[in-house]
């Protein structure tokens, strides 16, 4: 008797046999999906769960075995249970060897496709860390990670000094072992995430305190913002007047070129460093005393450039006055866009008594260095100054 497809089917003897007609499930395994995290990455001592979906047929669960082999050749069977509301079988175990197991499912004695399935176990409390020291500021620091006991997992580390990330670099030392590296800009506590398989490991965060043992300090408005073409400088201070060293400097461009300087002071400091930005961006200032950088570098300067900001009056309707009508409000744009970073204040006051009139910036849609500007003049007719400062440098003809 050949069967045309797996469900639940009657035999009816047309002879008197007691017991007839004669109701029995036909299975086919071939059909069953197998599916569930249990076939991924699963955390020791925890339970595990897959699903058994027979694709239509009826999810008979007393039909199906699931056996899981661990890493010592231990076998065990799985628990299966039904779950009627969606007509699959849902099987759990709970894994107690680290590493890689083997998943076999039958199907009415007969193994499903793919059986037997691979399954990594780890344990994130054999992750090790080694020890952590007292860092200091700008000497490189390290500290390796060992997951050799843990099974399978991806490592992940953050660093972060308060809310800021540090940059690091994580070497994959091979099996099992790795090194991670920081050089640390702030005299401050730093934190340590370490996470094993998208799970934060026992004792993480980890704190190290970063001392600042720089025998120098730099400060001035090139390391902060500037103007384009304009000379700026920063001045660089020994903590020690007696200690005699030499002082190495590099600035760079946002196009990656080195920018000249002039350095003045002694062989004992302090010294003052003077240099002109020629282009828009971020110019990156590296700061090195006996070999060592100093606490903050590499610094971050933003240079802007106040003629390419643009002043626009709201477009009027021919014929239309082009001064403002006294309680309307009077718009104007102003467009940054290739000025560079830096914070716009607009002051409109009344020239007749100095009174200064409120006004307000919208940001263009998409843009958040194109602003709408707009404010409404008294009910009498006077004249108004608008002043537009960006980065508290006036735009002139404003």
């Amino acid at each position: 008797m050949l069967l045309a497809s797996p469900n639940a089917w009657c035999l009816n003897c047309m002879f008197l046999i007691l017991g007839s007609p004669f109701e029995f499930e036909v299975l086919d395994p071939g059909r069953v999906v197998f599916v569930g995290d249990g076939l991924l990455r699963v955390p020791i001592h925890k339970p595990a769960f897959v699903t058994i979906d027979p694709q239509g047929t009826h999810a008979a669960a007393q039909a199906c075995i699931v056996e899981v082999v661990a890493p010592s050749d231990n076998t065990y069977r799985a628990d299966v249970s039904p779950t009627p509301q969606n007509n699959k079988i849902r099987a759990e175990f709970t894994p107690t060897e680290v590493g890689p197991h083997l998943i076999s499912v039958c199907y009415g004695d007969i193994e499903i496709p793919g059986s037997p399935f691979a399954c990594e176990v780890y344990d994130i409390s054999k992750v090790k860390v080694g020890k952590l020291t007292q860092g200091m500021v700008g000497r490189p620091h390290e500290f390796d990670i060992d997951t050799r006991e843990a099974g399978v997992g991806d490592i992940a580390v953050c660093v972060k000094a308060i809310d800021f990330r540090v940059a690091h670099k994580l070497h994959n030392k091979g099996n099992g072992l790795y090194r991670c590296h920081f050089v640390p800009s702030t005299p401050m506590k730093h934190t340590i995430h370490i996470t094993f398989s998208k799970q934060s490991i026992p004792g993480s965060p980890y704190k190290v305190d970063v001392l600042d043992n720089t025998p120098c300090t730099a400060n001035g408005p090139g390391l902060q913002k500037c103007a384009i073409n304009k000379p700026s400088y920063f001045n660089i201070e020994p903590k020690e007047s007696d200690f005699e060293s030499d002082v190495e400097v590099t600035i760079t461009s946002p196009n990656k070129q080195n920018v000249p300087y002039h350095i003045k002071g002694t062989k004992r400091g302090p010294w003052r460093v003077e240099y002109t930005p020629g282009e828009v961006g971020v110019y990156t200032i590296n700061i090195k005393y006996d070999n060592i950088p100093i606490a903050g570098s590499a610094f971050k300067c933003n240079v802007y450039d106040i003629s390419k900001v643009r002043i626009i009056r709201d477009v009027m309707s021919e014929g239309q006055d082009k001064d403002g009508i006294p309680g309307e409000d009077i718009v104007f744009f102003v467009d940054a866009s290739d000025a560079g970073t830096g914070n716009l204040e607009v002051i409109v006051t009344c020239a007749k008594d100095g009174q200064r009139i409120p006004n307000y910036l919208e940001a263009e849609s998409g843009n958040r260095s194109s602003f709408r500007v707009y404010f409404t003049p008294k009910p009498n007719i006077y004249a108004y100054n608008v002043n537009v400062f960006f980065n508290e440098d006036e735009i002139e003809g404003a």
